[in-house]
């Protein structure tokens, strides 16, 4: 009995195509493996991203901190509580973080 094939090809032997068939699948395993490795990498990378935000931010609100308590201002007594709860709410939210 002959296989119904396209017009113009030979008929195909079963073994061709069970050995394609292999070849193909294990083809696709390769991409979805590197497609896992690819997506691990990128969350890695989006992860490192947020920390470095993170750490950014964080540095500058120190800066910004150490430049406050710097200040000559900071010497007196009176100026020191008007800005001592600011710093203490601020304080707060990063130990919460």
């Amino acid at each position: 009995m002959a296989e119904l094939t396209p017009a113009g090809s030979k008929p195909r032997n079963p073994e061709d195509v069970k050995v394609k068939r292999v070849q193909v699948l294990a083809k696709y395993q390769g991409f979805k493996d590197a497609a896992k490795q690819r997506r691990e990498r990128l969350e890695g990378a989006k992860k490192f991203h947020q920390f470095k935000r993170d750490a950014d931010e964080l540095e500058a609100w120190i800066s910004e901190k150490l430049q406050l308590v710097s200040e000559e201002s900071l010497k007196d007594r009176a100026n020191l509580q008007v800005k001592m709860p600011t710093s203490c709410a601020q304080s707060s939210w990063i130990a919460e973080s």
